[in-house]
């Protein structure tokens, strides 16, 4: 499902969750099966439902903190923290974001927490903290650039074009993310392409 996902393949990808996610539920396998619901809400973010993508997050959520597994609940409060930002629910994300901070503090998985990092910065783009939301991105662009995490450093870049957007510079992030597009694009990063070219256009 991740690779159908990062090429850009929404419905191969859909398709391959929710027939993992039926298996597992099949099998009475709860924690992986959050798993898989965590995955499908990253997949509603991506098509622009974050409501869908609340209620899959938060169930993840809840099924994390039952299994006491804090690493897979910082995943999931991550696409929860991003489906609450895509409403505009600020406070809501404020709160989602505080309890994510806490397990943060504590995880080792730079792959869990340089995703939450990162959604920490649009959550400071969200409330006009702009500068702070480009160090954060640069930050995580830097730390994914170390440890080899392509992914996660070209969604940081895609941030640091959004957010540069959003500054007295937006000439700087058209640039930054049409530059990007192109990169992701020969890195066969299918998604982040689409979705770097359709914040420059």
């Amino acid at each position: 499902g991740r690779l159908h996902r990062q090429r850009g393949d929404s419905d191969g990808a859909k398709k391959a969750y929710r027939e993992s996610l039926a298996l597992r539920e099949r099998l009475g396998e709860k924690g992986t099966a959050a798993e898989t619901q965590v995955a499908l809400a990253e997949l509603a973010c991506d098509s622009s439902q974050p409501a869908l993508a609340e209620k899959l997050a938060a169930g993840a959520v809840h099924e994390f903190q039952v299994e006491q597994e804090a690493d897979n609940e910082l995943m999931a409060e991550t696409v929860l923290l991003r489906s609450l930002l895509q409403q505009g629910r600020l406070d809501d994300a404020r709160k989602a974001a505080a309890l994510g901070n806490a397990l943060y503090e504590k995880s080792k998985d730079v792959t869990i927490r340089l995703p939450f990092a990162l959604e920490s910065a649009h959550a400071k783009a969200a409330v006009k903290d702009l500068a702070g939301a480009e160090r954060l991105a640069r930050e995580v662009a830097d730390e994914a650039n170390k440890f080899g995490l392509v992914r996660v450093q070209f969604e940081a870049s895609l941030a640091i074009g959004e957010i540069q957007q959003k500054g007295r510079n937006p000439a700087q992030g058209r640039v930054h993310l049409a530059n990007w597009a192109n990169d992701a694009r020969a890195k066969g990063l299918a998604l982040i392409a689409r979705q770097a070219s359709a914040a420059a256009s």
